[in-house]
């Protein structure tokens, strides 16, 4: 893998939105990156300038993208105000013109970096998203279901815990989908 990140595979089931009732449900994360998920199971960088260049090379892997370009659009939206949200996670996004569908990189620190998160504490976990510039409905709804992912009690301590990059998307596509 290039940029020594692993990919996943695309959407298991339900790639239509409904359920077996055939009832209109929201579709997983899993669902709506449709395979486009890097994974840094250990960053290298000890700043926030350094992890967001790591993970902006790894949203462009494999794709015609300037990572110089997405690294500069992170570091704006950090400008804006922090990504970090609490208990060690962080969710930096942007958007950019001509991707199809929201690109994300799963990417994990396991010392921790200051990303200014309000409690003050390290920030570890990160899922950083890439949306298309023409579509911010797209881009907003994946932000509202990574919100309340990482609001799941315990789930980014698991992810901080995790073996590997497999584990690592397995417990983030489970908390996603559990009740």
């Amino acid at each position: 893998m290039k940029s020594g990140a692993d990919r996943t595979q695309g959407p298991s089931s339900h790639a239509n939105g409904t359920s077996n009732g055939g009832a209109a449900r929201s579709p997983t994360l899993e669902e709506l990156l449709g395979g486009r998920l890097t994974v840094l199971p250990a960053l290298l960088g000890t700043t926030k300038e350094d992890i967001l260049r790591e993970i902006a090379g790894s949203l462009c892997s494999g794709r015609p993208i300037d990572a110089a370009h997405i690294h500069q659009v992170l570091k704006d939206r950090e400008g804006i105000g922090t990504t970090a949200m609490f208990e060690g996670a962080a969710v930096p996004h942007g958007r950019h013109a001509g991707i199809e569908g929201v690109i994300a990189c799963l990417a994990r620190s396991p010392s921790g970096v200051d990303f200014a998160a309000r409690d003050g504490k390290p920030t570890h976990v990160f899922l950083a998203l890439l949306a298309p510039e023409e579509d911010p409905k797209q881009h907003l709804k994946v932000l509202a279901r990574v919100s309340r992912l990482f609001s799941r009690p315990g789930l980014i301590r698991k992810v901080v815990d995790a073996p590997g990059a497999a584990e690592m998307v397995r417990i983030v596509f489970e908390g996603d989908t559990a009740p």
